[in-house]
């Protein structure tokens, strides 16, 4: 981020499906960077809720992102479902859509997610 000087976001998974697990102080180091820079840190949780014995893997790390973004595993595997979950004075724009998705509004894979996130929270 120093040297290209202009990075307006870091944009990873916090922890990837291939067996290496960045060590515990990763994340942070990386969010301090964000920080030092100005860039919004962004972590893709897309891979599963409780994947890793915590709601969101980031959570391991002692990090908070700027934005995180949750998927797949949220519409209960079997309904399409992504969102996002951002820092409050990131939602510039409450009462109007800034976009469209193809995995968003729809009223059964909400009742999914919503039926998911209570299994989980009561086991």
């Amino acid at each position: 981020m120093e040297k290209e000087g202009d990075v307006g976001a870091v944009v990873a998974e916090t922890v990837r499906n291939t067996g290496v697990i960045p060590p515990p102080d990763y994340w942070k180091r990386v969010g301090a960077a964000c920080d030092r820079h100005g860039a919004l840190l962004i972590l893709d949780e897309i891979h599963g809720l409780r994947r890793t014995g915590r709601m969101f893997s980031c959570e391991h790390y002692d990090v908070v992102p700027d934005i995180l973004v949750v998927g797949k595993s949220l519409g209960g595997a079997l309904f399409p479902l992504a969102g996002i979950i951002a820092r409050e004075e990131l939602h510039v724009a409450p009462y109007i859509a800034l976009g469209h998705s193809t995995h968003e509004k729809n009223p059964v894979a909400c009742a999914a997610a919503l039926a998911t996130l209570e299994f989980i929270e009561t086991g």
